[in-house]
């Protein structure tokens, strides 16, 4: 069972590491600010970050060859991989934005309030 050649997941790795690094500093501004739009990316930058680390994972897994498991190899491993990062995206990012704007609605907060 041998491997195939790195294609350049290294850009993938280090826009994990930046958005790690994006995602602490939206958060340390949203507990700051309390600012919605703020959690809502921070979360954001997390779920980037999931979806590049299961990037790798599916990358990993493609490079592995035939076996006797898998007669023609893994390479489509990256296309499963690749839908669960896009599934992720849609519900996963745009549901927990709906959700906290939804709960923002009900319990809104004026601008008045805010100023006192």
């Amino acid at each position: 069972m041998g491997k195939k050649k790195n294609n350049g997941m290294g850009s993938v790795t280090a826009a994990l590491l930046a958005n790690l690094v994006v995602a602490i500093s939206k958060f340390v501004a949203f507990l700051f600010s309390g600012s919605t739009a703020m959690m809502n990316e921070s979360i954001h930058s997390l779920v980037d970050c999931g979806n590049q680390v299961l990037l790798l994972i599916g990358d990993k897994k493609s490079k592995n060859l035939a076996s006797s498991t898998h007669p023609f190899g893994e390479t489509r491993a990256k296309y499963f991989y690749s839908t669960v990062v896009a599934m992720m995206l849609f519900f996963g990012g745009g549901a927990l934005g709906i959700m906290e704007a939804i709960k923002k609605m009900l319990k809104a907060i004026t601008p008045l309030k805010i100023l006192i």
